[in-house]
């Protein structure tokens, strides 16, 4: 982990998605550790119109949870309802 750098902060997983990032982007292995690595504690720590990005592998987010936040979120007038 580096200190700060134009704006990008490290940090380890357990203290990522925190309220104040406008965004955060996954770039990890799937891996036994970070399989579900974003789940619905994570998603509910992030900023009201945050952007998750998520360029690794599918199962690193917990799609259940991303979907259930996704229909029950702030605003649901701005969100398009999601099937799983």
């Amino acid at each position: 982990m580096g200190p700060p750098s134009g704006g990008v902060t490290w940090g380890p997983p357990n203290q990522m998605l925190v309220r104040h990032d406008d965004s955060s982007v996954l770039h990890v292995n799937l891996t036994d550790e970070s399989r579900g690595l974003i789940g619905a504690e994570q998603i509910r720590r992030m900023k009201r119109g945050a952007l998750l990005i998520n360029t690794a592998r599918g199962p690193v987010v917990e799609s259940e949870a991303l979907v259930e936040a996704l229909n029950a979120g702030p605003g649901r007038r701005r969100h398009r309802r999601l099937r799983q």
